[in-house]
């Protein structure tokens, strides 16, 4: 073993609306232990909130591309869901 190194990091900022002077960003640092394989790469997320000048960050365990996966299907899944609810747009106005 090496020794710890960050590799990198993947982020984006979850409320896509330019809010002025608040944003909240979902930060995955990447990890390897040094062994050189895929076991020691392992990660950490970080939900952070930046809000009027003010930041707050909370650390989230191994989160893993799998996980994301997991998540994004369930909320497409949901929201499809829900679209199937609505009532069906008619041709002309009026009709209900």
């Amino acid at each position: 073993m090496y020794g710890t190194k960050k590799f990198g990091e993947a982020s984006v900022k979850l409320d896509q609306a330019d809010l002025e002077h608040e944003a909240v960003y979902f930060t995955i640092d990447i990890y390897d232990n040094g062994d050189h394989d895929l076991d020691g790469i392992y990660t950490r997320g970080k939900v952070t909130l930046n809000s009027q000048g003010n930041i707050a960050t909370m650390t989230v365990g191994n989160v893993t591309p799998e996980v994301l996966r997991e998540l994004a299907d369930e909320l497409e899944a949901k929201i499809a869901a829900l679209v199937k609810t609505f009532p069906a747009k008619r041709a002309f106005e009026g009709q209900v």
